[in-house]
């Protein structure tokens, strides 16, 4: 990666200002690095104890608890669930070959650890913060993740659209019988370990042609479900469901323009250079950067439809039949 040029004074106050700033807990834990060398910092957590402290660093959390201890409750947030099965499966789609050789040394050396909000924190977040269809969290700069539980999704006001995500019944495709609700719960925590594994995971910004950037929100979401999805179909399991489809939509007109497998380096490394690279080569001198302007999955959206539109590009929409999603994501370009 490329770093801007600065004076010598300039590097000389920045240098001795680090040599003087204490380190913190987290700067004195094992270091990882990423495909791009940038010195990474990850605490391992192990038990409930200390993913509560990390969940402590993140503002989504903190006021929860917060409130919660305020109030008295002096008890776990989490519960006891058997989600062993859905892990085994998760772990089981993110090999070697998948994750390369550096970030699945780490998964070996982190492994993940998945954790189950207890109904209230769910209830009591929601209460700050209003009602959420979130499902799964990724706590920043950690090896856990955060499951809501499935029993209770359904109990405030949002419990009809929870049932359309949680239906509680069995599929058939492909002449085999499927639990729905557990290659849902599959889907959301594979989509969480992507983040963990993303350029996001620390919190950095995404990097095109020299140039750093705070990416949209579009972009990583839509990666994230869109790698996901194409795993599980990768994987021949079956997909029930989708989330942030708009994100999908978007990343999927993108995939018709760049490699998605150059996609998913650039996700994982966090260095877009060769995306955009592809991206203008077909589109013109700067389209990635404009498209990187857009806020909003819908603008993005309208943006490569017109843009393909002029360069007589064709392309094809995402489906939003969950029964196809894999198929479609299968039968993008390589």
């Amino acid at each position: 990666m490329l770093l801007p040029k600065v004076c010598l004074a300039k590097s000389m106050f920045l240098f001795q200002s680090q040599m003087q700033k204490t380190p913190t807990a987290a700067e004195k834990a094992p270091q990882i690095y990423d495909m791009l060398t940038i010195k990474r910092v990850e605490i391992t957590v192990r038990n409930e104890t200390e993913v509560e402290a990390a969940m402590r660093g993140t503002w989504l959390f903190d006021r929860t608890i917060k409130a919660l201890r305020n109030d008295g409750y002096n008890g776990s947030f989490f519960i006891d669930s058997d989600i062993s099965k859905v892990k085994g499966l998760t772990e089981s789609m993110l090999t070697k070959n998948y994750l390369g050789d550096a970030l699945y040394a780490h998964s070996l050396k982190s492994p993940l650890m998945v954790f189950v909000l207890a109904p209230y924190f769910s209830r009591a977040m929601e209460g700050g913060f209003g009602p959420s269809m979130t499902a799964g969290y990724y706590v920043p700069n950690t090896n856990a993740i955060l499951l809501r539980d499935p029993e209770a999704l359904g109990s405030n006001a949002l419990e009809s659209l929870w049932r359309l995500v949680f239906p509680k019944e069995n599929f058939q495709r492909d002449g085999a019988s499927y639990d729905e609700n557990e290659l849902t719960l599959t889907r959301i925590l594979l989509h969480e370990a992507h983040h963990r594994y993303s350029y996001r995971r620390s919190d950095i910004f995404v990097s095109y042609g020299g140039k750093k950037d705070d990416p949209p929100n579009w972009l990583d979401e839509g990666i994230t479900e869109f790698l996901t999805l194409r795993l599980m179909a990768s994987s021949k399991i079956p997909v029930p469901n989708c989330s942030y489809i708009g994100e999908v939509e978007a990343i999927h007109l993108l995939s018709q323009v760049a490699d998605p497998d150059v996609i998913k380096q650039a996700y994982f490394s966090g260095d877009f250079t060769v995306v955009m690279k592809q991206f203008d080569a077909k589109l013109g001198q700067g389209a990635f950067r404009e498209l990187m302007r857009y806020n909003y999955a819908a603008d993005a959206i309208d943006y490569l439809e017109n843009l393909m539109d002029d360069k007589n590009i064709k392309y094809d929409n995402w489906d939003e039949d969950a029964a196809t999603l894999g198929t479609r994501i299968a039968g993008a370009r390589k």
